[in-house]
């Protein structure tokens, strides 16, 4: 027991739970200390003592084999286990708690989030909350008790269900931008990452609701159509400080749609005004 350094614990039953012979078949088969999250039962033993104790004198082993248990409705998804670590605060300034999430963020969290609590003698305060992989675990609480004032933070293992999801670049009128798509069965969410929607955006004067809308629609068109690559090019030349319509990029955007047999938010009956209002606006621009 001593040179195995196997855990054992005070029972409340009197009597001799663990002989020597028990102890040096556990030394010689142990393959770990801990059971896997799931696992199949390959044999099972079942032996019966002659002692008589205050329960019944029966020892079952059980052969196991760590296996990844799932079903045909989870195929889309993956298992995927993080922690949350927890703590409320109530003495702390918000420049400590900004600067701590970020902190936080630059070490490794997977997310950062403040929520407004009542703890504790009826103060307001922040419940901290942090999600990170096992491995950041120590790094990070290490900065929570060094950033803020809290004596005690919470480890809460959590399991997850995560779609598979890549980041990709497209091209669009306005230059490459990023967008996250994830697969649900056979279709597909695109999520335009913010940074470029955020870049294109400030580069061109536009709204980032409309960047957003334009970003996924080039990637569902999955090409650019070259007549709006070509006015936002000769704008540019026209105006360096040129804001480019959104109701431009939307236009242009549904036209290739419609000429691709792809969605479009025009009827056929729109076709001709809508030419006529790209007509315009490069002659309006060109003239200025």
């Amino acid at each position: 027991m001593e040179a195995y350094q196997f855990p054992i614990e005070i029972m409340h039953v009197q009597g001799e739970f663990v002989t020597p012979t028990g102890a040096a078949i556990v030394a010689a088969i142990k393959t770990d200390t801990h059971l896997p999250g799931q696992f199949c039962i390959k044999k099972i033993g079942l032996g019966a003592g002659k002692r008589t104790y205050q329960r019944p004198s029966i020892l079952r082993a059980m052969l196991i084999e760590a296996c990844d248990v799932t079903d045909d409705t989870e195929n889309d998804t993956e298992r995927d286990a993080i922690c949350k670590l927890e703590t409320n605060i109530d003495d702390c300034s918000g420049e400590i708690l900004g600067y701590t999430m970020e902190r936080l963020f630059a070490a490794g969290a997977r997310d950062v989030h403040y929520m407004p609590v009542f703890m504790k003698k009826n103060r307001p305060g922040w419940q901290l909350n942090v999600i990170c992989d096992e491995t950041k675990i120590a790094e990070l609480e290490q900065i929570i008790f060094e950033e803020t004032t809290t004596i005690g933070i919470r480890r809460i293992p959590v399991e997850r269900s995560i779609l598979d999801r890549q980041i990709q670049k497209v091209m669009t009128p306005l230059g490459e931008a990023e967008v996250k798509v994830c697969q649900i069965g056979q279709k597909k969410k695109i999520y335009p990452e913010y940074e470029s929607v955020a870049e294109l955006s400030r580069a061109f004067i536009l709204s980032l609701r409309s960047m957003d809308w334009s970003l996924t629609n080039c990637f569902i068109s999955s090409d650019i159509p070259s007549i709006a690559a070509i006015i936002c090019w000769r704008s540019s030349r026209s105006s360096p400080t040129l804001s480019i319509s959104s109701d431009m990029i939307c236009v242009v955007t549904s036209l290739y749609r419609s000429s691709c047999g792809l969605s479009s938010f025009f009827t056929p009956s729109t076709m001709h005004s809508s030419l006529i209002f790209i007509g315009t606006y490069m002659s309006s621009h060109m003239k200025s």
